[in-house]
């Protein structure tokens, strides 16, 4: 996956993933997010990259599904 180029990303995929599956989960909004979890606008940013890179394409069930 290609980031932008410049300095290493400051959050890891896996918080990333775990946020996302909260959201699909409790159906909260993205400005709602509980403390612990990165901030909105970083956990968007990368969800944005990533459907830019097509990496989203049928992964959606088995990211809302697999197990914390």
């Amino acid at each position: 996956m290609e980031g932008s180029g410049r300095l290493p990303e400051e959050y890891c995929h896996r918080q990333i993933l775990d946020v996302l599956r909260y959201l699909a989960d409790n159906g909260v909004k993205w400005r709602s997010l509980p403390g612990p979890f990165p901030p909105p606008r970083k956990v968007f940013d990368f969800f944005h990259r990533w459907v830019r890179q097509d990496m989203c394409r049928g992964r959606p069930a088995h990211l809302l599904h697999a197990p914390m």
